[in-house]
């Protein structure tokens, strides 16, 4: 069982990475931007924001985990873009 969550963590990872590198290439994401960082960010993000509303019973960690991302995925924009909205 842990080998099989161990590939689905580390295809979830590569997938998000593959995502993260193609903003880059495409100037939608800022240059500086380290895939493997934000990817982890993310994962880590929802998982303990979904293992905290399931103890809890709420969905409170999870919109705040969606508050937070979304703050994240602004921030690493490319400069070009935000200029733009």
């Amino acid at each position: 069982l842990r080998a099989i969550a161990k590939k689905g963590l580390s295809d979830w990872r590569a997938r998000l990475c593959g995502v993260i590198e193609e903003g880059i290439r495409s100037g939608q994401i800022a240059p500086e931007t380290q895939p493997r960082r934000v990817a982890n960010t993310i994962i880590a993000t929802l998982e303990g924001a979904l293992m905290m509303s399931r103890l809890e019973g709420t969905k409170t960690a999870l919109q705040d985990a969606q508050t937070a991302l979304n703050s994240l995925l602004k921030g690493i924009r490319n400069s070009v873009n935000k200029a733009t909205e």
